[in-house]
């Protein structure tokens, strides 16, 4: 049941960021053929206006079909209410709004586990929370409530100094700890043995504080002020797995419904934290400018702002074709990887 709980609030992220495209393509008066939750043939749906509401046989993702959007449509380019002919700042707050509805959506989120009272990570010390197995932290017998002061003899006053701190040592000599535990100041030198990837983790998560529930402004104001915090954060994160100056890997679906699925179990506000940040991250994945995401997109619509002329149609379905094949491929690839 927690997994079925777990893909059905996944699916609401992605259907969610859909209703991005949709509600904007229709306010700029754009045709709408289909909207479809899911992938593959058709099982249900009904029509209403010009527009198929479906549901389809492979009942994860979906998708938003404009008129004109792609290149291979055929349709008469004299429709004025046709994807390409619609001025190019419209076309670019379509395809952005999916991707801002995550952002939307996750302040949402936020905005109603502080108002129900939520206990949440805090950066702000460097208090350990909880302590990986297998970690660098494990071996070197740190756990839970005990706070860092210095590594390699420079202060730590809290999580994004540790993580600097750790990420930033020579790889090739011991790490030097000095942290507390039950008030008792210690040291520890953990070997490069103990760590077991490059850039270097310690394995550790941040303490929580209680939020007590707050009143409807307090509640937002907390909302907006996480959802920018953890966005940047998730950014970074990203930011990090490409540049390889930080720690990070992708998670794959199976991955991702294990995770949402075992948070599910923990109450309420602990899955709408989760699905907060999970929500960001699809939002910043689309934005990555790379081919069939949304952000390669508007990579193209930025070109055709500079030239004043839309780019070459048949090169951008191409790129975009080649991209969507590269997509599902790393999909499948960090899902089979999951599992094995």
């Amino acid at each position: 049941m927690k997994y079925l709980v777990a893909v059905l609030c996944l699916q609401f992220l992605i259907v969610f960021h859909e209703l991005g495209h949709f509600w904007f393509a229709r306010l700029f008066g754009m045709r709408v053929s289909r909207f479809s939750v899911g992938f593959g043939p058709r099982l249900f749906g009904w029509s209403r206006g010009e527009t198929t509401y479906q549901l389809a046989a492979i009942p994860f993702g979906g998708f938003v079909q404009i008129v004109g959007m792609s290149p291979e449509d055929g349709v008469d380019r004299a429709d004025p209410n046709i994807y390409p002919n619609k001025p190019m700042w419209q076309r670019f707050i379509v395809v952005l709004m999916g991707p801002v509805m995550n952002f939307v959506l996750a302040f949402a989120f936020l905005t109603w586990a502080y108002g129900a009272g939520v206990m949440d990570a805090d950066p702000s010390r460097s208090t350990i929370g909880s302590v990986q197995p297998g970690s660098a932290a494990e071996a070197a017998g740190l756990v839970a409530g005990d706070a860092i002061v210095s590594i390699n003899a420079k202060a730590i006053a809290n999580f994004d100094d540790l993580r600097a701190g750790v990420q930033s040592s020579d790889v090739a000599a011991p790490l030097t700890l000095v942290f507390t535990h039950n008030g008792v100041v210690s040291s520890r030198e953990i070997p490069t043995t103990a760590f077991k990837q490059a850039p270097r983790l310690l394995g550790v998560s941040p303490a929580t504080k209680l939020v007590k529930a707050a009143g409807a402004g307090e509640a937002i104001a907390l909302g907006a002020q996480a959802t920018w915090q953890k966005s940047v954060s998730t950014f970074q994160t990203l930011a990090g797995i490409f540049t390889g100056h930080k720690g990070g890997k992708f998670v794959g679906l199976p991955g991702i419904v294990k995770i949402i699925g075992n948070e599910s179990e923990s109450g309420t506000t602990a899955l709408l934290l989760l699905l907060a940040v999970l929500s960001i991250n699809l939002g910043l994945f689309n934005l990555l400018p790379m081919p069939a995401l949304d952000g390669g997109r508007l990579i193209f619509l930025g070109y055709e702002g500079v030239a004043r002329r839309p780019a070459n149609a048949k090169v951008e379905t191409y790129v975009h074709s080649a991209g969507m094949v590269l997509l599902f491929g790393f999909i499948l690839f960090v899902s089979v990887r999951d599992l094995l």
